[in-house]
């Protein structure tokens, strides 16, 4: 049990010297008290006493305030156990996450992986993140400047891709050759995603020729079965150094292939032209961009399933706006 404290009055009773009950305070206030009396000894006595049990009171307020403290913490523990969220199942809670974590963006400036700052919100949530492998299945990657640390990027790379396990991957990449970037500083990128290419669904690639071209990215040629959309920027003319024409050929075999968006590339023959074989008569939805009207007719021509054909900012040679095609057979 804890202490009482124990009144001035009744810590003087049984002492030798007077009880505060003899002593008329407000009258000995009123009066000339202390200047011709012998109690003036008696008087700091009981100053002290009093300001002992003050400090007593005051102690056991502090006590006091602690405990409520505490519990005002386990209040709130006690609440955030009895919240809804808790009450919500976990498959529900994982398409919750889903919303939440469309893709994770991995660059040289920046690194953004909202299943990751989930994943460290509490062990439950943490457990959730790492079981659902879909979370963790979309990807943009950037390769943009010559002091990026790929070993880093890699690194993340390769956590997204562990933790997908076998879902569909979906992933962006693109590097900036302005910068200086070649295939050389990205080839280790290209070969972490090449070694899962099995599990493509989506691709969008905005790379130097020399990077579709490397052998690092041209060794999955034949090893795209799921790959079901391809949004395509192969470099044309004017930023292809050494100027001769390459074919990339990456993309030939791909059985699931029906939407492709393609742009930026020129058809003809003229030096540093960047060809790009794809399956075309199995094509159902195609979206050109900055293409010539010829090169889009002879491409229809051959993607004799395509139900869906956008044409987007494309012009003659003239640099005049396509406003119709006319069929070439």
């Amino acid at each position: 049990m804890q202490d009482r404290l124990v009144p001035v009055e009744a810590m003087n009773r049984g002492s030798s010297s007077p009880s505060t009950d003899s002593l008329d305070i407000l009258a000995a206030l009123r009066s000339n008290f202390g200047t011709y009396t012998a109690d003036v000894k008696h008087i700091s006595q009981w100053l002290q006493d009093a300001e002992h049990n003050v400090s007593q009171l005051e102690s056991r307020i502090i006590s006091l305030r602690n405990e409520q403290q505490e519990l005002l913490f386990r209040i709130a523990q006690y609440r955030s156990l009895l919240s809804p969220i808790r009450r919500i199942p976990p498959e529900i809670l994982g398409r919750i996450f889903g919303f939440c974590c469309e893709r994770s963006r991995i660059a040289w400036d920046y690194i953004d992986c909202p299943v990751v700052k989930l994943s460290q919100v509490c062990t439950g949530w943490r457990e959730l993140a790492r079981t659902t492998s879909s979370l963790w299945a979309c990807i943009d990657i950037d390769v943009n400047h010559p002091e990026q640390d790929i070993d880093l990027t890699v690194s993340r790379v390769k956590t997204h891709l562990t933790m997908s396990r076998q879902s569909p991957l979906h992933l962006s990449l693109g590097v900036n050759s302005d910068e200086g970037v070649d295939a050389e500083l990205c080839r280790p990128v290209v070969e972490c995603l090449g070694k899962h290419s099995e599990r493509w669904q989506t691709l969008i690639l905005d790379v130097p020729r020399d990077v579709l071209l490397d052998p690092s990215f041209s060794s999955v040629r034949h090893n795209l079965p799921m790959l079901t959309h391809l949004d395509l920027w192969p470099p044309d003319g004017f930023h292809v150094t050494p100027t001769h024409t390459a074919t990339v050929e990456v993309f030939s075999s791909a059985p699931m292939l029906r939407s492709l968006k393609l742009g930026s590339i020129n058809y003809s023959l003229d030096p540093g032209t960047t060809d790009v074989e794809i399956p075309w008569n199995q094509l159902e939805d195609l979206t050109f961009t900055y293409q010539y009207p010829r090169n889009i007719l002879e491409r229809l021509t051959r993607a004799s399933l395509a139900s869906t054909v956008t044409i987007h900012r494309c012009y003659d040679h003239d640099n005049s706006p396509l406003t119709s095609l006319s069929s070439t057979t």
